[in-house]
């Protein structure tokens, strides 16, 4: 099953569909033994958001959140980088941002990658433009070359967005050959107000909690006191 394909039947009770079928994916790769290379498939089945809905949250990052390397007792922590306050997390936080601005849930076997591997860095770990979601058989891939010089030019194609401290993509060889099949999500209209919503859902979430404490993009991250009890 591709992104779109009896959507009604993976629809949530909340209306929305997943943003990913991982399984659905992997049965297609099988039925179909003509591509040419791994980077094929990937170019097949890797979800990005669609950029009139980046567009809106701009390079910014969403959320102040970095990875947290250790224990796991720490996420939800708070300290400065260079004079600002940011918080420890695992990679639930750009998960939700990425699923909450495509308007979609989770699916089955989906894992969602960093493009830059950049998760000490702030700005850069909860920006919409530096996330896709693909089949969990193809995310081993993500790391190694081509896909990763092909995931980076894509998104900056798509975005025209890049890491301040990185070279600006460079065109990878037999990129112009690839076909992106896979649709993006319908384009959200009001990225504010649909983000400012899933937190009110989710006030226990550790987004919540980083809205609250450290300001995020819709408060131009000053501390936003909806969220205090988060």
């Amino acid at each position: 099953m591709l992104f779109n394909e009896n959507t009604e039947e993976v629809a949530s009770k909340r209306g929305r569909v997943v943003i990913l079928d991982g399984r659905g994916c992997l049965e297609g790769v099988l039925r179909k033994a003509d591509y040419a290379s791994p980077a094929e498939v990937v170019a097949a089945f890797v979800v990005f958001l669609p950029p009139e809905t980046v567009k809106q949250a701009g390079s910014s990052n969403i959320f102040r959140v970095i990875r947290n390397r250790g224990d796991r007792t720490q996420r939800g922590d708070l300290f400065e980088v260079d004079g600002v306050l940011v918080m420890k997390d695992d990679n639930q936080t750009p998960i939700n941002a990425f699923l909450w601005a495509a308007n979609r849930k989770d699916g089955p076997d989906v894992w969602f990658c960093h493009i830059w591997k950049n998760a000490d860095d702030y700005r850069y770990y909860t920006a919409l433009w530096n996330t896709c979601a693909v089949p969990e058989f193809l995310a081993g891939l993500t790391d190694k070359e081509p896909v990763c010089s092909i995931l980076k030019y894509r998104s900056f194609e798509l975005y025209g967005f890049f890491p301040s401290d990185q070279s600006e993509p460079v065109k990878p060889d037999g990129y112009d050959g690839l076909v992106w099949v896979q649709p993006h999500p319908a384009v959200v209209g009001d990225l504010k107000g649909l983000l400012r919503q899933r937190l009110r859902d989710c006030r226990k979430s550790r987004a919540a909690k980083s809205a609250c404490k450290c300001g995020w993009k819709f408060s131009d991250f000053q501390r936003d006191p909806e969220f205090a009890d988060a």
